[in-house]
Parts: structure tokens; sequence; C-alpha cells
């Protein structure tokens, strides 16, 4: 019921709301994108998981940041290529509109937001995610 009740206060701040359609769409488009670099986030992340299995047979645990990267990488480092890798693919699939900013900068300007919010939360941005590959 909290869900509903927030949807429809959300709605209603829309409604009364001073901002414009445009700020509307770019808030939501906003919102898109960083659930779809917490998508791949945990899409990479399960791939690093060992005892898994698929149709009875196990998985070989991989790190494709690792792969892509080399070893050792830091969170930040991580987090950069994951938002790249959101940005690339929204723009091979054509959601990126004509008049957005090349994939390079919009790479930078959500991964220097990522590392500001992490330096108010946990601050885990330079230390090692990962050493080498998964056992």
């Amino acid at each position: 019921m909290a869900k509903g009740v927030d949807k429809r206060i959300e709605s209603l701040e829309r409604f009364y709301g001073e901002n414009s359609p445009d700020e509307d769409r770019d808030k939501e488009l906003q919102r898109a994108i960083f659930f779809d670099i917490l998508d791949e986030t945990a899409s990479l992340k399960s791939m690093r998981a060992r005892g898994c299995s698929m149709g009875g047979k196990p998985i070989q645990p991989r790190d494709e940041v690792g792969e892509t990267l080399g070893y050792p990488y830091t969170h930040g480092q991580a987090e950069e290529l994951i938002v790249r890798r959101v940005f690339e693919r929204h723009e091979r699939e054509g959601k990126l509109s004509p008049e957005a900013k090349p994939v390079e900068q919009l790479t930078d300007d959500w991964t220097q937001t990522l590392k500001e919010l992490n330096a108010r939360h946990n601050s885990l941005w330079d230390e090692v995610a990962a050493t080498g590959p998964p056992q």
C-alpha cells in the first residue's frame, strides 16, 4: 500500500510542481540510467559467484571486469567500466538522443557523480576489488 501512496504523491507533485515536462523527462531518464547501472553491477557481480549451477550443471565463475581491465582493479575502476558499458549499450540501441553528450563525457560525468556519492557513504572507491580471477 505504501508504494501506491508514494506513486500518488509523486503524481500529484508532478501535476502541481513548477517543473517543465522536459525536466520531468530528464529526471525519469536519469532514474532509468541509474537503474541500468545497478542492473549491470548486479549482473557482473553475479558472474563471480561460486557454487552456482544452471540446469544441474555447474557454472564456472568469471570476472568480466577483471578480464577487461586486468588485475588488480579498484571498485572505482569497476564502476567506471560499468557506467561506460551502460552508455555504450544505450548508444547501440538508439536510446541516447542525437543531442546527448558523447559516451565518454556521459561516462565521466556519471562516474564523477558516483564517486562523490561513494565518498559520502563508505569510500571504497580506491580500494582493490579483486586481485585475481575467481577461484
